[in-house]
């Protein structure tokens, strides 16, 4: 994998006392409930292999550990660890201290002039890429994903085209593809704002000038739903703002 200094970042902030109950694996997302209650979650990417949790998991109970497992190239394994960074970190008592909360309407790109400028979106994310159009005016919004829909570019052409772009957002999903580092070279000076449902809350983020994110507020009927639907859980979620630099005044 192309490693980045973020993995360091996301494994710094971990909690080595936050012990596991259970990992539940649904339609769109894998969801990590700690002992607390704390529920974290990240996009299935990819389908479970045929081993068994226990023994994908083994001794690893203290969430932590899981969350080591982010830098590893088995990609299951990276989508359960990012689940586990998240139940650790994307917590409401979190937001609250930070005063990160904001609208589920906020733009992600809040605070950011990119009139008359390029943006490209990485992942496939309409929702994202309509409101920059309609609310920041861009000159183009290029958007790329792994398994290109319909307006979507390839990824290989990435290396190509962010460098003239003036603003980057970026899933959270990169984290467990692993392709976060050649994105952040790739852009070099570009504004690069972390964005989704997967993405960790970080308030000591270096890598990055904006995290937008969300933490489940209505846990049980998440899990409840996410046994059978695919979809957003933004309808049982709180979202969050942080920008650099972040602090807590």
């Amino acid at each position: 994998m192309n490693y980045h200094p973020i993995y360091d970042e996301i494994l710094e902030s971990l909690d080595h006392d936050l012990e596991i109950r259970e990992i539940r694996i649904g339609a769109s997302w894998v969801a990590t409930v700690l002992e607390d209650g704390s529920c974290g979650i990240a996009a299935k990417l990819y389908e479970r292999p045929t081993a068994s949790l226990e023994d994908l998991l083994g001794k690893k109970r203290k969430a932590h550990l899981l969350g080591k497992e982010l830098v590893r190239d088995d990609p299951f394994l990276a989508v359960l660890s990012l689940s586990a960074v998240n139940a650790c970190l994307n917590t409401t008592g979190r937001v609250s201290d930070f005063h990160a909360a904001a609208d589920q309407d906020t733009c992600c790109m809040r605070g950011f002039d990119v009139a008359g400028k390029k943006v490209a979106v990485i992942g496939h994310m309409s929702r994202t890429r309509d409101q920059i159009l309609k609310e920041l005016h861009p000159e183009q919004v290029y958007m790329f994903d792994m398994d290109p829909a319909r307006g979507d570019l390839p990824v290989e052409k990435e290396p190509e085209l962010l460098p003239e772009c003036a603003a980057v957002v970026i899933t959270g999903t990169t984290l467990i593809n692993h392709t976060i580092g050649e994105i952040l070279q790739w852009s070099g000076d570009a504004v690069h704002i972390f964005t989704g449902p997967s993405v960790p809350f970080l308030p000591d983020f270096t890598s990055v000038d904006q995290i937008h994110g969300m933490v489940l507020t209505k846990t049980d009927e998440f899990l409840a739903w996410n046994r059978s639907h695919a979809g957003s859980p933004l309808p049982y979620s709180q979202t969050f703002l942080l920008k650099t630099p972040f602090t807590d005044e």
